[in-house]
């Protein structure tokens, strides 16, 4: 009925991501018809309205109004405090549907923690006259390893996404651990390492801080003076302060800490998993 749809909110990130999918031509239809719904929800069209454009029954138009609204706090905390390749992926499960009931993944923690890594080694070292992995040929060896029986390309690919793993750009995160060694131990770059005691370990939070800085209002903006920095750096602050500011958790053994005490909001998809794997567990009990 009219006035009772859930109300839909979007940053102004979210709205970009979301206008990106609804026209992006590698986006599934669904998808694409899901964003298109936020979009229009978030513009305060009535459910009949935003149907009528999209093809779409009111009902369905009220359903996903509603588990964008249950994913929202989620995705502000991601936007917070992930980068905008995440953000845009927490976006895309908000959009999926909930997964298919069925037996559960087959592959153990460990055996996707050695595909990761296998994707992490070259190739060369695999006695392959390549310089970066493809999907099928990292399959391949992973299968050759004997780190699976079987896996098709798709799942091994999939892994790789979700842990934002590119093995093409091998430039960017391959590290030689010989030649950063040498460069160490080289008397002329005079490097001396200098631990600081536990009791230090508040620079951390000092840390968080400028890596939220950086990525929300530095990283991808340009400035015609020092002035329009200080200004952007200023009015970041003010907005971050009264937008998503949260306290930090603080530990005198000098481990890394966490932006946030309480966990994280879920998604509404995250809640879906979460309640059938209880189920599951509870049907399991004899």
């Amino acid at each position: 009925m009219p006035g009772k749809a859930a109300k839909v909110q979007c940053t102004e990130k979210q709205q970009t991501i979301l206008k990106k999918i609804a026209h992006a031509t590698t986006a599934s239809r669904r998808i694409s018809q899901r964003a298109q719904i936020i979009l229009g929800a978030r513009d305060e069209m009535l459910n009949q309205d935003i149907g009528a454009q999209i093809g779409l029954h009111p009902d369905q138009v009220g359903l996903w109004r509603r588990r964008w609204q249950q994913s929202y706090d989620a995705l502000v905390a991601i936007e917070c405090r992930e980068s905008t390749a995440t953000l845009r992926r927490a976006v895309e499960q908000v959009l999926s549907d909930a997964p298919r009931s069925g037996s559960p993944g087959v592959f153990t923690a460990e055996q996707v923690t050695l595909i990761l890594a296998t994707a992490c080694e070259p190739p060369e070292n695999s006695g392959r006259p390549i310089d970066h992995w493809t999907h099928r040929e990292l399959t391949d060896e992973v299968i050759q390893r004997g780190i699976v029986p079987s896996i098709s390309v798709r799942q091994v690919g999939r892994y790789l996404k979700e842990a934002d793993l590119q093995p093409h750009r091998r430039k960017y995160w391959l590290k030689s651990t010989v030649s950063r060694r040498e460069f160490l131990e080289n008397r002329d770059h005079r490097i001396r390492f200098v631990f600081t005691p536990k009791h230090s370990s508040w620079l951390n939070q000092i840390e968080i801080v400028f890596g939220i800085v950086y990525r929300r209002a530095v990283a991808r903006a340009s400035f015609s003076s020092l002035a329009a920095l200080k200004e952007r750096l200023l009015d970041f602050i003010e907005y971050f302060n009264r937008t998503f500011a949260r306290p930090f958790r603080w530990t005198y053994t000098g481990r890394p800490v966490k932006s946030q005490a309480a966990p994280r909001p879920r998604t509404w998809r995250e809640n879906w998993i979460s309640s059938r794997q209880t189920t599951q567990t509870l049907a399991a009990i004899p």
